[in-house]
């Protein structure tokens, strides 16, 4: 028998939203461009055969999106100025600490609004001596503190009394160090993203690229839910948004949902009716350090293998979950993210052949929904 939580179960969040891309007013680009940490995207694609050419396609791009990891980076490189002038203001920098637990250790990210954020300890907070404001998820003794350093005003340079402050607490009065996962994209195409790497390389730190990590799972003869997109309710002719999140959640997970283990006895989860027989149902995950740039050509990957069915019927639906980070200091945009219980942090997008699509937003117990 499984113990019970101490605090009890965790409180965690679950928005919807339906909308259509064509909608001017559909939020889908503004929740991929301020979802800057994702660590996984799971797609699910009932039907499909273009697995392969995906798998081909997402390899191209990863020679594009490269990302790096960079061992023992002292804080303070990040306020240096041919840094900041090179790279901060030049393009969209996605930068996130790696091997750190958000409640309890200090954390670091730098956004593509050139924010520098500092995820730090009481203890850190008091000896780093610059002004900060307590978690939103703190108790009446706070333990964690957030600092946000805003690194693109002109006013923001050497000899100025706000920038030579910085620079001394992080530099000489603390001494932070994180390992870091980074990513650039240059806003001039001819200048090489991977001129971030070299950069840090000519410091003496040690820098090594992060490659992607590429899983496909086929099932064969599975049973997939009857969805319409006008349909969010469960009805006698197609399931609704919960049985159809539950059915995502379990293909996701690798649970067999064939048609031959329906009376499983290690699973006895069913797909939710009215279901279709579908002869091979494609799960790909791909595991990495994903920005904007690559959830949104993810998505729209999905959606041109769904709509491109549409006169053949093929590919009545799709889906693309992006997972963050659980340990990252956001979720979306400049919400302050945590972890407690559980981290959960994650969009999901069913799209279908019409372009409409469905949207789930899942947040943790220390989260601020939209």
């Amino acid at each position: 028998m499984a113990a019970p939580f101490a605090n009890g179960a965790p409180n965690s969040k679950l928005v919807f939203e339906k909308s259509s891309f064509d909608d001017p007013k559909s939020s889908h680009e503004r929740v991929l461009n301020t979802k800057y940490f994702t660590h996984n995207a799971s797609i699910i694609l009932p039907y499909s055969s273009s697995a392969a050419q995906l798998q081909f396609e997402i390899s191209e791009i990863q020679d594009q999106q490269v990302t790096y990891l960079i061992r023992d980076v002292p804080v303070h490189q990040l306020v240096d100025k041919e840094f900041i002038e090179a790279f901060v203001k030049k393009g969209q920098l996605y930068i996130l600490s790696q091997r750190r637990h958000i409640d309890t250790h200090n954390c670091a990210a730098v956004f593509p609004t050139g924010h520098l954020l500092l995820h730090i300890t009481k203890d850190t907070y008091e000896q780093l001596g610059l002004e900060g404001k307590p978690s939103v998820f703190s108790s009446l003794k706070p333990t964690k503190y957030v600092v946000d350093i805003d690194l693109k005003p002109d006013s923001f340079t050497p000899g100025r009394k706000g920038y030579d402050r910085v620079l001394w607490c992080l530099k000489d009065r603390l001494g932070l160090t994180f390992d870091l996962l980074i990513s650039w994209n240059p806003h001039d195409e001819k200048i090489c993203a991977s001129s971030v790497s070299k950069f840090f390389k000519s410091k003496g730190l040690v820098v090594s690229p992060v490659p992607w990590c590429v899983q496909t799972q086929w099932q064969n003869k599975v049973r997939t839910p009857v969805l319409d997109s006008t349909v969010v309710t469960a009805t006698e002719d197609a399931c609704g948004r919960a049985e159809a999140w539950e059915w995502l959640g379990a293909m996701a997970c690798g649970i067999d949902l064939s048609e031959s283990c329906a009376d499983n006895y290690i699973s006895t989860l069913s797909c939710p009716t009215p279901s279709g027989s579908c002869p091979r149902c494609c799960v790909l995950s791909v595991s990495g350090f994903f920005t904007p740039v690559t959830t949104k050509w993810l998505l729209e990957k999905v959606r041109n293998e769904v709509e491109s069915k549409q006169e053949k019927n093929k590919v009545p639906w799709g889906s693309v979950t992006f997972h963050g980070f659980q340990d990252s200091p956001v979720s979306v945009g400049s919400r302050e993210h945590g972890f407690f219980q559980e981290g959960d942090n994650l969009h999901s997008f069913l799209t279908f052949c019409n372009k409409d699509y469905w949207l789930y937003s899942a947040y943790g117990h220390h989260d601020l929904c939209q």
